[in-house]
């Protein structure tokens, strides 16, 4: 079924809903492990846990000074590695149009991120998208990475746009989970790693598979 519905701004994740997901995120991920094993936290991570809820543990048994170096430390992994996909990465089809007609129609369009700044802004400036969105946050910018809705709150304070007139568009149930916790309908897309069965357990108010379908909700 489509929703229909006064939209004036579209907040939009970056890899798998803007982008090809090429990070290579298992590899990473174990590198990540290794530091949060050995950083005295007593935690035995595992490959089922979230670079969210790896954080999440640590924080809560950590002092707020070992926790911000370890905290550092993992990111740094994660932009090395998010750096180098955002170098061989691409535009998924359609992304260029869609944002393009969302500004021609004076959509507010932000995009809330997990990657880091670093990694963003190659990104952004490979492919000319600065000049088409009004807004990025990155987990640069934030204290809490999604799913927790801090990023879609304060994307909502800045661009002066209530819950009820946004959508968010993202490929992961993190960004469903984020855009629920903020108030926004979350709309989920296929062009991630997740399939349209993984994402509707997170219960999204509708599922697409173009990126294009986006400009038949708004």
């Amino acid at each position: 079924m489509c929703m229909k519905k006064t939209v004036k701004g579209v907040l939009f994740d970056l890899d798998g809903t803007l982008i090809n997901f090429v990070i290579n995120y298992h590899t990473a991920k174990k590198k990540v492990q290794q530091l949060v094993n050995s950083s005295g936290t007593g935690l035995e991570s595992s490959d089922k846990m979230t670079l969210y809820s790896l954080l999440g543990a640590s924080k809560t048994r950590l002092k707020a000074p070992a926790y911000t170096t370890l905290r550092r430390k993992i990111f740094e992994v994660m932009t090395t590695y998010e750096v180098d996909a955002a170098r061989r990465t691409k535009l998924l089809p359609g992304v260029l149009v869609t944002l393009q007609q969302l500004k021609q129609r004076e959509m507010k369009i932000g995009i809330v991120t997990n990657n880091g700044h670093a990694a963003t802004d190659v990104v952004l400036n490979r492919f000319g998208l600065h000049k088409l969105v009004d807004l990025v946050l990155t987990r640069d910018d934030v204290e809490e990475m999604k799913p927790h809705p801090g990023i879609m709150i304060s994307a909502l304070e800045k661009l002066k746009l209530r819950p009820e007139e946004t959508i968010v568009v993202g490929d992961s149930t993190a960004d469903v989970i984020a855009a629920r916790g903020a108030s926004i309908d979350p709309v989920a897309i296929t062009t991630g790693p997740s399939d349209s069965s993984a994402l509707m357990q997170a219960h999204p108010r509708q599922v697409i598979s173009r990126i294009k379908d986006v400009l038949d909700i708004v």
